[in-house]
C-alpha cells in the first residue's frame, strides 16, 4: 500500500511537471532559412565601426536557431576587414522574455589584430503589428569577449518569421 501511494504521488508529480513544461512550448510560425540584415556598430578595443551586418541561418519548429553564414560590408574601411568565423552560431529562442541567446560567436578584425569570441543575447520582436511589420533582432550593446555590437537586424525577403509562447 505504501509503495502504491508513493507511485501515485510520483505519477501525479510527473504529470504536473510535464504539463508545466508544455506550457513553455514555442510555436514558430514559418520555420525555415532566413536572412537578417541591418546597420550595426561594432566596438572593440581601439576600434569602432558602423557597418552593415547580414546573418543567415535556419530556425526549426522548436525555436532552435543555427546561424550558418554571415557577412560585413559598408563604406568604412574597417568593415571589409571584419571576418565572422566559427559557424554555426547556435541558440534556442526564449519566449519568456523574447530573446535569443547565441553561442559560439567569433569575430576577427584587421586580420586577427583584434579577436572577439563568446556568447550574446539578442532581443527578438515579431514586429508591431505582427502581421504587417517585419520581425527583427535587437542587439543592444551585446557583449562578447572584448567586443560589443549595437543595432537592429531585420528579416529580409518575402516571408516573415514569428515566434510565440
Amino acid at each position: 500500500m505504501k509503495n502504491m501511494k508513493k507511485a501515485l504521488i510520483m505519477a501525479i508529480g510527473g504529470a504536473a511537471l510535464m504539463g508545466a513544461a508544455g506550457a513553455h512550448a514555442i510555436d514558430v510560425q514559418y520555420p525555415g532559412t532566413y536572412t537578417f540584415k541591418g546597420e550595426t556598430t561594432l566596438s572593440a578595443s581601439f576600434i569602432t565601426a558602423t557597418c552593415d551586418l547580414s546573418l543567415t541561418g535556419d530556425v526549426d519548429a522548436a525555436g532552435n536557431v543555427s546561424v550558418t553564414t554571415g557577412s560585413v560590408s559598408g563604406s568604412a574601411s574597417v568593415c571589409s576587414n571584419i571576418e565572422l568565423q566559427n559557424f554555426p552560431w547556435t541558440g534556442t529562442a526564449d519566449t519568456s522574455n523574447y530573446t535569443l541567446p547565441l553561442s559560439g560567436i567569433e569575430v576577427s578584425i584587421l586580420s586577427g589584430l583584434v579577436t572577439c569570441s563568446g556568447n550574446i543575447v539578442a532581443g527578438f520582436s515579431n514586429g508591431s503589428p505582427t502581421d504587417a511589420d517585419p520581425s527583427f533582432f535587437a542587439l543592444n550593446n551585446a557583449q562578447f569577449g572584448i567586443c560589443s555590437v549595437t543595432g537592429d537586424l531585420v528579416v529580409q525577403g518575402g516571408t516573415d518569421i514569428n515566434i510565440y509562447p
